[in-house]
């Protein structure tokens, strides 16, 4: 997850593949279901969407929920998002509502709860979505998780203000983009 975390996609995949095999062949129910989350995660980033689906379910299928608490609440919103892609935002915001139902202390919920707000905005619902991102971004900074904060630092301007002018825009995001970069998000 940390190569994941740190934009290196491919060489997340690689190192969830070296032991997927491995895991399943020990029966290792629990890891194989964060492996299958991770490559889903990573799948999802890079742009192939069936497998992201694919090793999505393969995650919760036949498993103990009560062992895969966060990898469920991972699973939608992961599921979210593939349906937000698709642009099927009605289906995208039950995941996320499902997903931002656990106390939003956790990363998980956060990025559910932030990713509803994003899709209450594409559905001109930017009243309660604008506050939604405020409220997560204000909540993830408390809890030191940038990957949402800084992410709806770039965004917020933008769905607070949708006439605002380029100059203006990039004065107010470069340096949320600048942290990014300096972190190494999304850079590989």
């Amino acid at each position: 997850m940390a190569q994941y975390y740190g934009g290196k996609y491919q060489k997340s995949l690689q190192t969830a593949f070296s032991v997927y095999k491995l895991a399943e062949k020990l029966n290792l129910d629990w890891w194989v279901s964060l492996l299958d989350i991770t490559i889903a995660k990573n799948y999802l980033v890079v742009g192939n969407l069936d497998e992201s689906w694919r090793h999505l379910h393969h995650a919760i299928e036949n498993k103990d929920p009560g062992l895969l608490h966060k990898i469920i609440m991972e699973h939608y919103v992961i599921k979210g998002d593939i349906l937000r892609l698709l642009g099927d935002f009605a289906a995208a915001e039950e995941q996320y509502r499902l997903g931002a139902q656990s106390p939003l202390t956790e990363l998980q919920s956060l990025e559910s709860y932030f990713a509803l707000g994003l899709t209450l905005c594409q559905r001109n619902q930017l009243g309660e979505g604008v506050k939604i991102i405020q409220d997560a971004i204000d909540r993830a900074e408390n809890l030191g998780l940038e990957s949402v904060s800084l992410t709806g630092k770039i965004l917020l301007p933008a769905l607070k203000n949708p006439t605002i002018d380029e100059i203006s825009f990039i004065s107010e995001t470069t340096p949320y983009v600048d942290e990014l970069k300096a972190r190494g998000f999304g850079s590989a």
